[in-house]
Parts: structure tokens; sequence; C-alpha cells
């Protein structure tokens, strides 16, 4: 992967550790805490689950802690372990067809109002 693209990822990874620590003295009187950082690490490992490696994890949780003061290795050991996670259940995730849906729907549309109604049973004792 060239660099420039390294960039990229590890610029709106900061973008989005830099929203939490600007949005949380706002919402932490909700008792919310942000973390959009993260959330960002992971949707970039997820859509290029061949391309970024440990080794990338561990040089973006580098930056990450160094900028925003962290203690180091807090954010490095925390994005190699998630990578580590997402790399094992990336590609046993499926995400069925919007097709197959539809015939599902269209198909349990027409068994269910198939069926006849339910009458009421009487004795004949």
């Amino acid at each position: 992967m060239k660099y420039s693209n390294h960039l990229i990822i590890l610029s709106t990874i900061i973008l989005g550790f830099w929203l939490d620590d600007s949005l949380n003295p706002l919402t932490i009187k909700l008792f919310l805490e942000l973390n959009f950082g993260f959330l960002i690490f992971a949707y970039w490992v997820f859509a290029m689950p061949e391309k970024l490696h440990s080794a990338a994890a561990l040089s973006y949780g580098l930056v990450a802690d160094l900028l925003f003061s962290n203690a180091i290795g807090f954010n490095m050991l925390f994005f190699v372990a998630t990578s580590y996670i997402i790399h094992l259940y990336v590609f046993r995730f499926v995400i069925p067809v919007i097709k197959e849906y539809e015939l599902l729907s269209a198909y349990l549309a027409t068994v269910s109002t198939s069926w006849p109604l339910p009458h009421k049973i009487t004795s004949s004792l």
C-alpha cells in the first residue's frame, strides 16, 4: 500500500480522536463518552483487511498515543488486538444480497396470505 494511503487513513483516525477530545467535554455531562477514533480505525480494517496488517495498527496506535498524550502503548495494544480480532472474522461475515431478501419476503408474504384462516372448532359431542 502506498505511503499516501497510510497518511489518509492516519489523518482520518487522528480526526476521529480530535473529534473525541472536542466533543467529550460536552457529552460527559450526559454520561456519554465518544470513541470515533477507534470506530474509524475499525472501519478501515474492515474495508481493507488484506492491506492493513498489525504493523500498521501498531504505528497508527503509536501516533495516536503520541499526539493525544495517552500512555505510550495504550492505543498501540488496543489497535493491534482489535486488528487481530477483525482479521480473524472479517471473511466469515456474509452480507446477503438484497435480491435474496426480496424473494424470501415475497415467498413468505404469499405463503402467509394463502393459508386458510383458522375456524372455530366445534365439538359434535
